[in-house]
């Protein structure tokens, strides 16, 4: 499963499910609502990346096993 932009929704289920998963730094991010639900809702400012960027789903998740710096290392894989 490649995520190379935004995964959002019940989408974001996929990449979990997957045996390999592979993300662009600043650029892919998976959450199930972004942060102007968030915003709404909690009045809590966040960011994507907070929210589902690569740093959070190969730090703390783990369901990201490739990270890439940029679009074409990702285009590599």
């Amino acid at each position: 499963m490649y995520v190379l932009v935004n995964d959002i929704g019940g989408a974001v289920y996929s990449p979990a499910l997957t045996d390999f998963t592979f993300m662009v730094r600043d650029t892919s991010y998976l959450f199930v609502t972004g942060p102007d639900v968030v915003k709404a809702v909690t009045n809590e400012d966040v960011t994507r990346e907070e929210l589902g960027g690569a740093k959070v789903h190969t730090a703390i998740s783990g369901i990201i096993f490739f990270l890439t710096v940029n679009i074409q290392d990702y285009l590599k894989y």
